[in-house]
């Protein structure tokens, strides 16, 4: 006869994982007033908790719930848990998954004073185990938010033990940046704003350099007495490789701001830019162009935009 055996260990860090689960719904409800779950996975202190919302959840509210989470922790509130009737849970506005199947007795776990007098009031339809007290699940910690689906996000979580490792690990990784920032550890933050800083003030120079330059070529090369400017470009030779091509067409606009211009990439990408006209899209319909357009500007990727348009 085979024997069953509990891993103790197992279910104690389960325990503590089911109801910090209920804690952590509890805790979205006070965030975000019409969600709902949508799956969880629930393991030895580590959890996944899927939820209907909107839009991702900010930092400054996670940061919220972590806290009210810890706080109900470390308060010790007990939980409960009762059989009884379906409708007696239900006037009791009790959470569940009303459009799952429930026999007429339901089991219901609750946290909370017995007079309610608590910030943290609890109560879900429940058929797991659970801690006897808040204080038994230890600690509560965040590790990531994502997004799973349209409209549902996720939360990722440790408690108990599982968080020990997770401040491991968390050390660990501010131990080698700072080492690559030459830095102490409490001073990674400021470094890294300052290497940012430097990074974005960096670009706009190195921004304001390329305008330059391709404004200077550009004066050189485009012809300014055609009704019709027509400028093929290259990515293997520079300055232009050095530039986006939607920031190439933004300077050749400033240049020739009173030109139609075509311009047109060994890559095939191509803009027709119809300033002095305003008809690039009646342009595109006499051509059977069917690409995407405004009244003034057409581009798109056509190795046959030359023939097409008829240059």
């Amino acid at each position: 006869m085979a024997l069953l055996r509990i891993h103790s260990s197992q279910r104690i860090a389960k325990m503590r994982a089911h109801t910090a689960t209920h804690l952590l719904h509890y805790a979205l409800e006070q965030i975000l007033w019409q969600t709902k779950q949508a799956g969880s996975l629930v393991d030895s202190d580590y959890l996944r908790f899927d939820f209907a919302a909107k839009e991702a959840l900010s930092n400054e509210q996670l940061v919220h719930i972590q806290t009210m989470v810890n706080h109900w922790i470390k308060w010790a509130y007990p939980v409960t848990v009762k059989e009884m009737s379906l409708q007696e849970a239900k006037d009791l506005w009790a959470k569940a998954f009303f459009e799952d199947k429930y026999g007429e007795k339901v089991r219901v776990v609750s946290i909370h004073q017995s007079d309610w007098s608590t910030p943290i009031r609890s109560i879900e339809l429940c058929w797991w185990t659970h801690v006897n007290n808040t204080a038994q699940v230890w600690w509560f910690i965040i590790e990531t938010q994502s997004a799973v689906a349209s409209w549902i996000r996720r939360i990722s979580w440790y408690t108990g033990p599982g968080i020990v490792q997770q401040y491991q690990h968390l050390e660990e990784r501010i131990l080698h940046i700072a080492s690559l920032l030459w830095c102490q550890p409490a001073q990674t933050p400021e470094k890294i704003e300052k290497i940012l800083k430097e990074q974005q003030e960096q670009q706009k120079t190195l921004e304001h350099l390329y305008h330059t330059l391709i404004s200077t070529q550009l004066e050189k090369i485009l012809p300014i007495d055609h009704a019709l400017i027509t400028y093929s470009i290259s990515s293997d030779i520079e300055p232009f490789s050095l530039v986006p091509q939607k920031q190439l067409l933004t300077i050749i606009k400033q240049q020739r701001a009173d030109k139609n211009i075509l311009i047109h990439s060994a890559q095939w990408w191509f803009a027709l830019y119809t300033w002095a006209t305003k008809n690039a899209k009646e342009y595109c319909k006499n051509h059977w162009i069917q690409w995407g357009w405004s009244d003034i500007l057409i581009q798109g990727k056509d190795k046959n935009v030359i023939e097409k348009i008829g240059l």
